[in-house]
């Protein structure tokens, strides 16, 4: 367990590291003409938040919350993209119906309801967003 600790407290410093470096790096190479260095400086920026991005992606995807959230809106998005949004709904029914996760189940269902929406199903999203209603209440009262 400690070197799993050791190895992700490493790893997260390694990007700090790496800019680090290379801001140094330009500051060492002194750049002819402040054009340069503001380039350099540019650089230096856009990696960082390249890195600080790729840090947000990990943390997202270590949380089965957040990693399911992520999948369901690249599957949708691919799916708007062929135009096959009925094909989502099948897939947020699916979630909804293996999955155990309160806060999994109420995103699919928040997500059910919008594709319905704008699949013409306004009824239908009525219908399934009453039923979270039922299911958020439910646990709430039981907490």
């Amino acid at each position: 367990m400690t070197s799993l600790k050791h190895s992700k407290h490493t790893a997260r410093k390694r990007p700090s590291a790496i800019v680090v470096s290379a801001f140094l790096f330009c500051l060492i190479v002194v750049p002819a003409h402040a054009e340069e260095f503001e380039e350099m400086s540019r650089f230096v920026d856009l990696m960082q938040n390249f890195l600080v991005l790729m840090d947000s992606m990990y943390e997202a995807a270590s949380n089965p919350e957040h990693a399911a959230l992520l999948q369901l809106n690249s599957l949708e998005d691919l799916y708007k993209t062929t135009g096959n949004l009925n094909e989502m709904v099948a897939v947020y029914r699916d979630v909804i119906e293996q999955s155990t996760n309160p806060t999994v189940r109420r995103l699919a269902r928040m997500r059910l309801a919008d594709a319905l929406k704008e699949s013409g199903q306004v009824n239908a999203a009525i219908e399934v967003l009453k039923q979270a209603i039922d299911e958020t209440v439910g646990q709430s009262n039981r907490q």
